[in-house]
């Protein structure tokens, strides 16, 4: 969120500054309660959390929307955020079902792939197949820039919306 009003409503360094500034405010206070609820709690903790889960996608997302590739980093993060997900998915849906996990145990086993191989080749096909699903989708949003049906703010804002809401949770 603070990412998005930095984008769109805090034109100067002073106006980011003072949005993230309220952004840590309501982390320590948020923080502070939850101290006063639980006394094993302490503020290494409460920043250690946010270091762990918060932390990561938002480098992330501040590597993406530096001013040097602002203009086509939303694009490759969407790209990027949608092959990733294959990964993940892919791992999901065959760890959910045995007859699945046998099935490609049997085909990897038989070409000579280790469990730690076939791990490994579930994550690259997993991507590689979504990756033409990202592909797909950044067609679809550059089509759709040339036609003026969406502007450079809209694919910004939108991208680091759903990705962050993607990492965090």
């Amino acid at each position: 969120m603070v990412l998005t009003i930095g984008i769109v409503s805090a034109p100067t360094r002073r106006a980011k500054a003072l949005t993230t500034a309220g952004y840590f405010l309501v982390l320590m206070a948020i923080g502070a309660f939850a101290m006063s609820r639980s006394p094993d709690l302490t503020w290494p903790q409460v920043f250690g959390s946010w270091a762990l889960y918060d932390l990561p996608p938002t480098v992330l997302l501040l590597t993406f929307l530096s001013r040097r590739i602002r203009a086509v980093g939303p694009l490759i993060l969407t790209f990027i955020l949608l092959a990733l997900i294959g990964s993940g998915a892919v791992i999901a849906v065959v760890g959910s079902q045995e007859r699945y996990i046998r099935a490609i145990l049997g085909v990897t086993t038989s070409l000579g792939i280790g469990g730690t191989g076939t791990f490994v080749a579930m994550l690259v096909i997993g991507f590689l197949l979504f990756a033409i699903v990202g592909w797909a989708a950044l067609i679809w949003i550059g089509r759709r820039y040339q036609a003026k049906k969406i502007s450079d703010e809209s694919v910004t804002v939108d991208a680091s919306g759903c990705s962050s809401r993607s990492f965090t949770r």
